[in-house]
């Protein structure tokens, strides 16, 4: 949604089912707001810190994962998305750099875990060929085909509950590898606030992307 189309309302409060993006609204910050001239990193660490605060049970979860399957090695994180997103974008050309990308860290640096996010059982499958016992995952809902978890008719809250147990579990890696056009990766990388160093993201961001289009009712 145009952030145009939100400003200058009389309305107290406005309620939409589409995002806007916080590089859309960030020009229009008026000149009092703590947030008038951060850039849109610092932004999305004022946000991340004022905002975003886990459950104890949360941050208890990843100590548990880390400590039964990860025990202090090491570990690189990747996040592949499938499903509904083959159909936004030539999806497959950006796992098989994540991958190329993840082989050459593992080689260079010879790590012991990987750490597969995603929501695709079949993506699952191919990293486990790839990269075999190195490979761990966590119990959480995936599918195969086209069609998204969302779309399924799931339990909303456990769904998304999971996706914050395993950003926040990624968030712990050494090194991130996931899918620009992702909104979970980039979140990923906005929590952790990692310096460019520690992470790559495939193609295009998702949270840099401007929307030009001016909704014609």
């Amino acid at each position: 949604m145009n952030a145009i189309y939100f400003l200058n309302r009389s309305e107290a409060v406005l309620v939409s089912d589409f995002y806007t993006k916080i590089n859309q609204l960030m020009h229009w910050i008026p000149s009092g707001h703590p947030l008038s001239g951060l850039s849109l990193d610092e932004i999305y660490q004022y946000l991340v810190i004022k905002y975003l605060h886990p459950r104890d049970e949360v941050i208890q979860w990843t100590r548990d994962f880390i400590s039964t399957h990860i025990a202090g090695s090491p570990f690189i994180a990747v996040h592949l998305r499938g499903l509904d997103k083959e159909s936004e974008t030539n999806v497959d050309d950006y796992h098989q750099a994540a991958f190329e990308k993840t082989r050459f860290l593992v080689e260079k640096f010879q790590v012991p875990k990987l750490l597969i996010l995603t929501d695709c059982s079949e993506l699952l499958t191919r990293a486990k060929e790839r990269f075999g016992a190195r490979v761990v995952s966590a119990d959480v809902t995936r599918s195969t085909g086209k069609k998204g978890i969302h779309f399924l008719g799931l339990d909303g809250r456990r769904i998304g509950e999971e996706v914050m147990r395993e950003s926040y579990l990624a968030a712990q890696a050494n090194y991130f590898i996931g899918l620009g056009l992702s909104n979970v990766s980039v979140m990923i990388t906005r929590i952790a606030n990692w310096s460019n160093e520690r992470y790559d993201l495939m193609g295009p961001r998702q949270d840099q992307h401007i929307n030009s289009f001016l909704n014609d009712w």
